[in-house]
Parts: C-alpha cells; structure tokens; sequence
C-alpha cells in the first residue's frame, strides 16, 4: 500500500507538471507536499484522478466564498480565454476600491497579469454556474456558461459598429446577457440593431432574460491602451499587419487566407528600412496561413511575429501605421496612437451592404486610406505617413468615444444599477422607444 501510494503521488506531481491549471490549484490548496501526497493519494484511492480535481475545486470554490466580505455587492470579471483579458484594464482594482468583492475569474492558464492579480482565481468553464454568489458577471466575449443567478454584463470588444462577428452567433447568446456595454455611438447603433432583429423575431419574450440593456459607458481598453502608449513611448520605427479573424460571414474582407502572405511579402519588399510586425487575429481559424507567412519571413530579422494572445501594445507603440482589412483593431489602434490605417478592401464595392453596418467603413478615409490591390498598398502607406492625421483621428475619436479616458470610472458609479436593476435615464433598454 506504502509504495501504491509513493506511486500515486508521483502521477499527482507528473500530471501537475503537465497541466498548469492542476498545478496551480495544488499549490494554492495544498501547499504542502507531505500533505498533498497524502491527501491526493487518499482521494484517487477511493475515486481517481478526476475524483482529486472534483475535490480541488470544490475548495477553490470554497476559498473564493470565504474571500468575499459581507454587505458588499460580488463582481466577478470572467474571461474564459486569453483572448480580451486587457479589456478589463484595472477595472478588477477600480471596483475594488469603490466597495466591491470585485474577483477575476479565468479558464485558462497562461500567465499573464490577469490571472497573476491576486484577487483571480481558476476556475474551469464547467463549473461557472456554481459560483452563484456572484451578483454581477461582467465578461469580455460571448458565451453561454455563467454564474447562477447572476446578472450578467457583455463588454462589448468591438469599438466600431463593425464587425461584430457572426450576426447568429452573437444572437444565440445575446439572451443569456442582461447588459452590453458599448464603446461609441456607433456600437449603440449596432447594438440597436441587433436588439431588434432579436424582437422581430418573436419580441421581447425571445430572450430568455428580460432586462436587456444598452450601457453608452466607453472602452475600457483603449483608456488602458493610451496610459500604456504614454509609459511605453516607444519609437515608430515599424509597420504592423493585423488581420481579422477569418469568419466565414465575413468572406474576403478577411484578407489572412487570399491575401496575407502577399501583403507581408510586399510590404518586406516595399520598406526595407521598417520592421515590418505581422499580429494575426489571436482567434485565427486558418493556421497553415500563418504557418506559411511565419516560415516564408522569420529569418529576416526586420520580420516580427506578434503571437501575444492578450496583449498588443508593445507592438502598437513602435508602429507608425497599421495595415488591416475590416478589423475592429484599426480604431482602436488609431485612437490609440492617433496614428494612422490602411485598410485593405479587395471587395470594398460590396462594403455598405455588409451586415448593414456602415459606419466602420464610412469612417475608414477619417483614420487613413482605402485600398483594393496589394500592388497600391505602399503608396497609399507612404501618402498617409506624409499627410496630416494626428489632429483629424483625435477629433474623430471625441466624437464617436464616450467617456475617454473615464470608461472605468463610469462603470464604477453605475454598478449600482446592474446590481439592483433599477433605470439609468441615458441607458436604452429593450422596452425604449427609440430602440
């Protein structure tokens, strides 16, 4: 029995190498390694291994519960994936400090200083709802596993009012959220929009949740993005080519698979005095498109590969201009940076009808340029770099952002109206007149 133990030990200790969540929760639960050993052995004796991280999180759970102080209302910041997680800035602090349990929650490992803040904790997408002590669930994408009997509240990731992804995906979940908070007044737009293709559907009834709630707070991401720009102050010695995601709804404005390698290659050819930085999208489906840019360049050593899931500044900061297709980051990096897009459109003529969202490709010629072969890029690149932009993308930015540079501050005045789901005069909900 003595050895059969040492033995299950060992496999604990093996497994925890292997998986960082399992690690993790050992060390935070069972510091100890005489006590681990014996605890873990005696649980996978009666059970097995899956019967060991039922226990964990079981005291995770536990120990999150115990963290919470009485009378304060429990926000919990949800990312499931490492994608998005800078969208929250310092919001779990911002929170905190205005009288909340404010606690971040995570689903995968990765290391970053999300789930380094000392008030994260782990917990796999499985066991979510057990969390039901939680009053407010704010989250930076979709999905469908959240906290019992919490309100919950999307922050929206896109700045524009497109692309918001797959229209259908977006809503088969948007009735699991109470709240979407929205960055400009064109995601109030398209936000708008969305809420009513949901009521033609079959009215109000069809979300499963009656409050339905548009929040015109800001973006909390670019507030963060300028106070990283500011302390980074790097200089724009590059040219960054960032892509969006390849969804099949968006066809060829998705220019990773036709396009990126040939844009790569023309723009290492075309500036041989940049750095050039290629960031796909970190939800890229097609990666043999990337396998293939990345092989083709990685010996030059003017070409970067930005794989950083959750984290583009160091990135922004050095780049002097972007050059994307229809991703939502062209704002946010212009606003950013006040620096300039190129935007590469090969099937621009078809843009209005796309979604019937416009106000993102209406806007594209007020951040920089429009081009629809790969031939024009540079020149379109070198006739933006030479023109005046600084002062015309900050006014655009005043005009479309709410709250810049107070996104976090505003969310933290108002919580009390998600908690308690009482009316905020200048929200819009499903019931509003103009909706």
């Amino acid at each position: 029995m003595k050895l059969l133990r040492e033995r299950l030990a060992a496999l604990v200790e093996q497994q925890a190498q292997r998986h960082a969540w399992l690690k993790l929760l050992l060390d935070r639960h069972l510091p100890d390694p005489a006590e681990r050993h014996e605890h873990a052995a005696n649980v996978m004796l009666r059970a097995g291994m899956s019967a060991l991280a039922t226990d964990l999180m079981a005291r995770q759970i536990a120990a999150i519960r115990a963290s919470l102080l009485p009378g304060r209302p429990t926000v919990a910041l949800f990312s499931p994936l490492p994608a998005y997680r800078h969208h929250f800035g310092t919001l779990l602090d911002t929170l905190g400090a205005a009288g909340c349990n404010a606690i971040g929650i995570y689903s995968d490992v990765v290391g970053d200083i999300f789930d380094r803040h000392p008030r994260a904790f782990y917990v796999p997408g499985d066991q979510v709802p057990e969390l039901d002590f939680v009053d407010v669930t704010i989250t930076n994408t979709l999905i469908g596993t959240l906290p019992r009997g919490s309100r919950n509240v999307l922050l929206v990731h896109d700045i524009q009012d497109s692309p918001m992804g797959e229209r259908a995906e977006f809503l088969r979940f948007a009735g699991g959220f109470d709240y979407f908070v929205v960055a400009s007044t064109g995601g109030v737009d398209s936000m708008k929009r969305i809420m009513r293709a949901k009521v033609i559907e079959g009215g109000p009834a069809r979300f499963e949740r009656p409050m339905k709630c548009i929040v015109p707070a800001g973006y909390v991401r670019l507030d963060q993005n300028i106070r990283d720009f500011e302390r980074l102050g790097a200089a724009p010695d590059a040219i960054i080519y960032a892509p969006t995601v390849d969804l099949p709804a968006f066809g060829e404005h998705s220019s990773i698979g036709a396009y990126g390698f040939e844009l790569v290659r023309h723009l290492m050819e075309r500036f041989p005095d940049r750095t050039i930085i290629f960031r796909p999208h970190p939800n890229t489906r097609n990666k043999a498109a990337i396998e293939r840019i990345v092989a083709a360049f990685s010996g030059d050593p003017r070409f970067v590969h930005d794989a950083n899931k959750s984290d583009y500044m160091s990135s922004y900061a050095r780049s002097a201009l972007m050059l994307t297709d229809m991703s939502g980051t062209a704002y946010t990096y212009a606003f950013t940076t006040l620096r300039p897009v190129v935007f590469f459109a090969p099937s621009q003529a078809r843009v209005p009808g796309v979604d019937g969202q416009e106000r993102y490709f209406r806007d594209r010629e007020r951040v920089g340029a429009v081009v629809d072969r790969v031939e024009d890029v540079a020149g379109a690149i070198r006739g933006v770099l030479a023109g005046p932009h600084r002062e015309r993308i900050e006014a655009l930015r005043g005009e479309l952002i709410f709250n810049v540079g107070g996104a976090e501050r505003y969310l933290a005045e108002n919580l009390a109206h998600m908690v308690d789901g009482t009316p905020k005069a200048d929200w819009i909900y499903l019931t509003s007149p103009d909706l």
